[in-house]
């Protein structure tokens, strides 16, 4: 039951580490914990490792998250996130997150792989920055 974040700004990423039985305060703590960070600014991606996780929130508790109101800055709030996982379950716990989180302009993929989930956000990154938009990765 920890969620921890690290900006890695020169990497251009916050990686977010999950462990244990992850409740829904503890995830809306994080999101309060990473908008009062200094270090946070534009165009970061998110690389949600919850390969440790073992409890997760009820699916209402989920959307509950997902509709959570930002307390980041608007330029600042990430809109691109890579789940990495570990199992089946996990897998798709975050496919249902992902379609809560989507209406709200988040995009969350889960991965097995680390190398592929840094492969889609390159690519996030890129078609980003073709766009001209400032508004990249996830809550």
């Amino acid at each position: 039951m920890t969620v921890r974040h690290e900006i890695q700004a020169c990497a251009g990423l916050i990686a977010v580490h999950l462990s244990g039985d992850v409740t829904a305060g503890e995830i809306l703590a994080y999101f309060a914990e990473l908008a009062a960070d200094p270090a946070l600014r534009p165009n970061l991606v998110v690389v949600a490792d919850c390969r440790e996780v073992t409890g997760v929130p009820t699916f209402a508790e989920l959307g509950a998250v997902a509709d959570a109101e930002p307390r980041a800055p608007r330029d600042l709030r990430p809109t691109h996130a890579a789940v990495l996982v570990s199992s089946p379950w996990l897998f798709g716990i975050a496919r249902q997150f992902a379609s809560l989180a989507e209406p709200k302009g988040i995009r969350v993929v889960p991965f097995y792989d680390r190398d592929e989930a840094d492969r889609w956000l390159d690519a996030m990154r890129g078609s980003t920055a073709a766009s001209g938009s400032s508004d990249l990765t996830a809550h």
